[in-house]
C-alpha cells in the first residue's frame, strides 16, 4: 500500500471513528438490513469493517484464477467494501463500468469527502455507478420491509459481468429469510446465465448450534435452493495478514481489534465462484 493510500485510508477511518464520542459502543454482533439505515451506523460499519472487508476481497481476488474482469457489479455492496477490495491491488479498466446496488442509499459515507477520496485512489481511473435503492429478489426481504426501491432485474446485468455477493445472501437465506426462496433461485439463475462470474462470499460462523446462521446451515441450504454442484461444508478461508496491513491506519487499540491482530477468528469466511457455470470453493 502506497503512502498516499495509507493516509486517504487513515483519513477515513478517523472520520469513521469520530461518531464514537457522541455514540459509545459498537454494533451488534447481528445486524439486519435496517439497522445500518443512521448515519452514525453507517459510520461504525466502515470502521468495524473496513480492513476486515476490504482484506477479504484483496485476498478473493488473489486466490481466483484471473479473467478479464467485464462489467463489474457488485449486488448488496453497501459503501462499496468489497470494490475497494477487489481493485486494491488491481485496478479496473477505464472501458468496464463498475456498478454497485444497495437497498439502502448509505449517505452518509459515499458524500463524504474521506470516501471519496479512497475510491477514487482505488477505482481510479474508473468510477463507481452507486444505485440505491435496489434488491432482489421482486419483493423485499422481511429486513428491509420499510424500505423503498426497485428490483434489480437479471436483465439488467451487462453480459460478461463479473458479478460480486458479498455478505448479502445471509440476509435472506439466514434467519428472518425470504418467504419466496423459489424467487431467489430463479433470480440467480437467469443472473448467471448473463454473468461470466459469479463470487458469493459469506463470514464462517461457530459454532454449528447457532442454527440458520451456521456455516454448515447456511451453505446447506444455499446450496440446494440454487442447485449449485457442490457439497457443504464449505471450506474457510482466512486473510489476516491482508487485514494487519490496515493496522496502522487505525489508532493503536483500534489497530489490533478491526484487523484480526487480536481477535484473529473474525479474518475467516467461506465463498464460492462460478467461472460460466462451472463453480468452485475459495480455499
Amino acid at each position: 500500500m502506497s503512502p498516499e493510500r495509507a493516509a486517504r485510508v487513515r483519513d477515513l477511518l478517523a472520520r469513521a471513528h469520530a461518531v464514537y464520542e457522541t455514540s459509545p459502543g459498537d454494533l451488534s454482533t447481528w445486524q439486519v438490513v435496517e439497522g445500518y439505515v443512521s448515519a452514525e451506523n453507517q459510520w461504525k460499519y466502515v470502521h468495524m469493517y473496513f480492513a476486515k472487508s476490504v482484506a477479504c476481497w484483496r485476498y478473493i481476488r488473489e486466490a481466483v484464477a484471473p479473467v478479464q474482469d467485464g462489467p463489474v457489479v457488485s449486488i448488496g455492496a453497501g459503501p462499496g467494501l468489497c470494490l475497494l477490495g477487489w481493485f486494491f491491488d488491481r485496478p479496473p479498466a477505464a472501458t468496464w463500468p463498475i456498478h454497485a446496488h444497495d437497498v439502502l442509499a448509505w449517505d452518509a459515507v459515499r458524500a463524504d469527502p474521506a470516501h471519496v477520496a479512497v475510491l477514487a485512489h482505488v477505482l481510479a481511473p474508473a468510477v463507481m455507478d452507486f444505485h440505491a435503492g435496489r434488491y432482489f429478489p421482486a419483493t423485499l426481504p422481511p429486513q428491509a420491509a420499510t424500505c423503498v426501491g426497485a428490483p434489480i432485474a437479471p436483465e439488467q446485468i451487462p453480459r460478461g459481468a463479473t458479478v460480486l455477493l458479498p455478505f448479502v445472501l445471509n440476509h435472506l437465506f439466514g434467519s428472518a429469510p425470504h418467504p419466496n426462496p423459489a424467487d431467489i433461485n430463479a433470480w440467480f439463475r437467469a443472473v448467471c446465465s448473463r454473468a461470466q462470474r459469479v463470487v458469493i462470499v459469506d463470514m464462517d460462523y461457530r459454532p454449528e448450534s447457532s442454527g440458520p446462521k451456521s456455516t454448515h446451515v447456511f451453505w446447506s441450504n444455499l446450496l440446494a435452493g440454487l442447485g449449485l454442484p457442490l457439497q457443504a461444508p464449505c471450506p474457510v478461508f482466512a486473510f489476516n495478514a491482508k487485514a494487519a496491513e490496515f493496522a496502522a491506519c487505525y489508532d493503536e487499540v483500534n489497530g489490533r481489534r478491526r484487523t484480526g491482530i487480536q481477535y484473529p477468528q473474525f479474518c475467516r469466511a467461506t465463498g464460492i465462484v462460478g467461472d460460466a457455470g462451472v463453480w468452485r470453493y475459495i480455499g
